[in-house]
């Protein structure tokens, strides 16, 4: 009687699995209603935000400071992905770069609609290592049929001519030759790749309100030449307005509002 009436006062638990699911048809039922660029960011820029959180927390945890090596960052990225119900393989490829593979996750998804499965690992593992090492660009390599199970993703941590050459032979029909890039404090997903540094500060500039006029003047350039950075920006992003564009900027976090 004793044993059943402490069972009975116990709180029921949500199944963990039917939550999951549940959250997965909201976030492809957002996939509808969002541009797939905005929706991309979006994802990477959650899971970027989570993985530095727990980051942090890890290091605080485990007294680790901040700029350690690679091997504590791996440690760091396997205890946080523990937490998402993935165990990970880590191999080293070079000084500078490692390959992260998800050996073992509780929740998939059909390669058709689990793709958002890879751009929240790839925002959450680039996260983790901005945090631990100060940058790092990450690059999905493979994505199976089952995201994120056997996904591999490889951490760069530098800018070097490797990197960039990898970035090129990316495989993953859904992301392209694209990448999560971060730097110290910006986490800009896919848009530093998408936009030269040039059409970046322009974007930057017309989420703050200035008009080709004015940006011309800032820049040194003439109207015609950031007319046409505009028109480059917006076919890029598969944005048609300038208000699409000072939206974009500020969900994307490259201008606080």
């Amino acid at each position: 009687m004793r044993k059943v009436h402490r069972e009975s006062r116990r709180r029921p638990i949500c199944p963990q699995a039917l939550l999951t699911k549940a959250l997965a048809g909201v976030i492809r039922a957002a996939a509808k209603q969002i541009h797939p660029s905005m929706f991309q960011t979006i994802v990477r820029g959650v899971g970027a935000e989570q993985g530095r959180l727990a980051a942090s927390e890890w290091r605080l945890a485990h007294g680790v400071a901040r700029r350690c090596d690679s091997r504590t960052c791996a440690q760091c990225l396997k205890a946080t992905a523990q937490q998402c119900g993935w165990n990970l393989q880590v191999a080293v490829e070079s000084e500078n770069a490692f390959t992260v593979t998800i050996a073992e996750a509780q929740f998939t998804e059909p390669h058709e609609s689990g793709s958002y499965l890879c751009e929240l690992a790839a925002g959450l593992f680039a996260g983790v290592a901005v945090e631990t090492l100060g940058y790092a660009r990450v690059v999905v390599g493979r994505c199976s049929e089952t995201p994120p199970l056997n996904c591999a993703f490889t951490i760069h941590l530098d800018e070097s001519d490797e990197s960039a050459a990898t970035l090129q032979s990316s495989h993953y029909p859904h992301i392209g030759k694209e990448s999560v890039l971060l730097g110290e404090r910006v986490l800009e997903g896919t848009v530093g790749e998408r936009l030269t540094r040039r059409e970046l500060q322009v974007l930057r500039l017309i989420a703050q309100g200035l008009t080709d006029k004015a940006i011309a003047a800032a820049l040194r350039r003439s109207v015609r030449t950031v007319e046409n950075h505009g028109a480059r920006i917006r076919q890029k992003l598969g944005i048609d307005s300038r208000t699409g564009l000072i939206r974009f900027a500020f969900r994307a976090r490259l201008i606080e509002p």
